[in-house]
């Protein structure tokens, strides 16, 4: 029910973000809102952030997860 991803630059814990998606599948993108769960400094100095989706209906959950297929 989100996502991580990779940042340069730390992101508060629960703070709201506002993500655009790219899914290579033929559509527009999505616009995704979620709020910042998780967070973890990795070994290049980088952060690894999870989002958890706020609201997200099925069909576009499906598009995003298809990829992992």
């Amino acid at each position: 029910r989100g996502v991580g991803i990779l940042s340069e630059g730390k992101i508060a814990l629960d703070k709201k973000v506002e993500i655009t998606l790219a899914i290579p599948d033929q559509h527009e993108p999505l616009n995704v809102r979620g709020e910042v769960v998780w967070l973890r400094v990795t070994e290049k100095g980088a952060y690894r952030v999870g989002i958890k989706f706020e609201k997200i209906n099925l069909v576009n959950l499906s598009r995003i997860f298809r990829l992992g297929g």
